[in-house]
């Protein structure tokens, strides 16, 4: 065994300070020139998508082509020692040739891809495989001299410093790769813990498109589900890194290109070059491209989503980009398997938001149809309760007026003016109640002109109790615009205000807690009202576990938030206005909008 200096000892042992592959390999290319005075070195790795070894790091000026310098397996000398996973040291280059060294190794040839030693001859050449612990090739080092040959003791510690490179880059590789699982891990879990907290499919698929991208590093992702009112139609609901335009217009029919093939058959595809898929139709591709920085869309993986025994929608990655975690060009088993994992959990998200829009939906007809009941129930009692005791009561007071119709006594005459007061009265009460049981029978909504102020007032009313429990400040902001009468229904709106004012009450934590209520008009006929609810801090505590439902760290569907998406759905569905909703440790600010241009 040769025997090394210090110096050279340590600087070869240096490659293991370096954690990042692409720092071992420079600082293996730099050791080698100047610890042993040879002319250069150059790493060539393997690289398994194209079954070839690539020139990754060299110690001379790299070459204008240095990407597409590459050896096939007994391509050149480098190629040999692919091949044959041997070294190979040459002396005396000067006076050999092909025939010569075809002599000594018969399957040997000489290309001259690429030299370390420029314009240069070349004296001797010395290559050697870098193999792992378990023999597999991982790469080619090799290096050449000018001046002087080679001699087998050089290739000695050549073979040792390419054990020390295959260990640093092993160790490299591992750390990488337990960095990728962390990194995977801390996807899942944060999706996990995030899923759920999304009550709108679009902003669900939004973040889970963005994240997915991010971690398993690729320039897009694309979330496609069935369309609700054609089941065979796969819409794109969710995207990143693609134009913002496509989302909810570009569509696939189902056994149509990847997308639809990856639904119909509710199987994975994973490719390498997605333009040699004969399922691939570029139906979107050139709006795609061109909006890509790392060029056209060529790896691709994509993976089914099911809802128990239907699938319902795909999620596709293109163009895998390499990083520090991840050197590969292309997508892995790993990447299929955890993006698998992430798509169960994406279908249990969306079967939530379904599931959630349908409790909404519910919530709305639910409330209608009490009122629905409660009107016709009115409808029903009141021929009974009401319309045959007041027939009653004016047959009595008419047979008494016919009875002391002739009368000459002066009381009877002020009796008899005061029973046909009653009467007119009596009349006027019949006619509004015929009135109120039309309207009942009908069982319609009314809609009404109020003003908004008489609005805001009963819904206060009707809150005296919670205001007065926890001894809520109410200061009613005063605004010098004169507010027109608005036509709307207003039980409707009366059951928005409480819900709305309900939620600032239990945002409290401290009694004496304040609500402020302001009205006004914008330029554009818009009617604002601000519901702005400050916690007083210095108050006593209110014990209210149920806080926790909906302002907690991680949000929950508590039922505060789900009577706010009820009231939402309200206010944007019958009067095209909407509820803006924003909370911080200082306050909480509610934003009712309604239109009222056309009411």
């Amino acid at each position: 065994m040769p025997k090394l200096t210090i110096e050279q000892l340590l600087e070869v042992t240096s490659v293991f300070r370096e954690h990042s592959q692409e720092k071992i390999l420079k600082r293996t290319v730099d050791i080698i020139p100047s610890a042993f005075n040879w002319k250069g070195c150059s790493v060539f790795l393997y690289n398994e998508y194209e079954d070839c070894i690539q020139l990754v790091r060299t110690s001379v000026a790299l070459p204008e082509n240095f990407n597409e310098i590459k050896y096939r397996r007994g391509e050149g000398l480098t190629g040999w020692v692919f091949k044959h996973a041997k070294p190979l040291l040459l002396k005396d280059m000067q006076k050999s040739n092909s025939s010569k060294l075809a002599k000594k190794y018969p399957d040997i040839n000489w290309v001259g891809k690429f030299s370390e030693s420029g314009t240069s001859e070349i004296k001797s050449f010395m290559a050697v495989p870098i193999l792992s612990q378990n023999k597999k090739l991982l790469g080619v080092i090799r290096t050449v001299s000018d001046t002087s040959n080679f001699s087998k003791s050089d290739l000695e510690i050549f073979l040792m410093i390419a054990k020390y490179v295959a260990m640093a880059i092993e160790n490299s590789e591992f750390l990488r790769q337990e960095k990728r699982k962390t990194n995977y891990l801390e996807l899942l879990m944060k999706v996990g813990t995030q899923i759920l907290s999304y009550f709108e499919l679009d902003e669900l698929l939004s973040f889970v498109a963005e994240n997915t991208a991010k971690t398993i590093s690729s320039e897009t992702c694309e979330i496609y589900l069935r369309k609700n009112e054609n089941k065979n139609v796969l819409v794109l609901k969710g995207g990143y890194g693609i134009p913002s335009d496509l989302i909810d217009k570009a569509e696939h029919k189902i056994g149509e290109g990847l997308t639809g093939t990856i639904v119909k058959d509710n199987r994975v595809i994973r490719s390498k070059n997605v333009l040699e898929l004969p399922e691939y139709k570029g139906k979107y591709r050139n709006q795609i491209k061109d909006h890509l920085k790392y060029g056209d869309r060529v790896t691709f993986l994509g993976v089914p989503i099911n809802i128990k025994d239907e699938t319902i929608g795909a999620i596709k990655l293109y163009n895998k980009i390499p990083n520090e975690i991840s050197l590969n060009s292309y997508f892995t088993e790993d990447d299929e398997k955890y993006l698998q994992i992430l798509t169960d959990m994406i279908s249990v998200a969306i079967e939530n938001v379904k599931f959630v829009d349908s409790m909404k939906y519910s919530a709305i007809k639910t409330m209608k149809s009490q009122r629905l009941t409660a009107l016709g129930t009115l409808a029903m009692r009141i021929p009974n309760d009401v319309v045959n005791p007041l027939t009653e009561t004016q047959l009595g007071i008419n047979n008494i007026l016919k009875k002391i119709e002739k009368s000459d006594n002066r009381e009877m005459a002020d009796f008899r003016e005061r029973l046909v007061k009653i009467q007119n009265n009596l009349k006027k009460v019949s006619n509004e109640v015929r009135i109120l049981q039309e309207f009942s029978t009908k069982a319609g909504f009314l809609h009404v002109k109020r003003t908004w102020e008489e609005l805001i007032d009963e819904s206060l009313l009707f809150l005296t109790n919670e205001l007065m429990a926890n001894k809520v400040i109410v200061d009613r902001k005063i605004n010098s615009q004169e507010f027109p009468e608005i036509k709307v229904d207003p039980n409707e709106i009366i059951e928005v205000m409480i819900t709305l004012v309900s939620l600032a009450i239990y945002r409290f934590r401290h009694y004496g807690s304040k609500v402020t209520i302001s009205s006004q008009i914008s330029e554009n006929k818009i009617l604002k009202t601000s519901i702005i609810g400050v916690d007083n801090k210095s108050g006593v505590e209110i014990k209210r576990k149920s806080m926790s439902e909906m302002f907690g760290e991680i949000k929950s569907y508590g039922p505060y938030q789900f009577s706010l998406d009820v009231v939402s759905e309200i206010v944007k569905s019958n009067y095209n206005g909407s509820i803006s909703f924003a909370d911080s440790e200082e306050y909480t600010r509610i934003i009712f909008e309604l239109p009222i241009s056309e009411r």
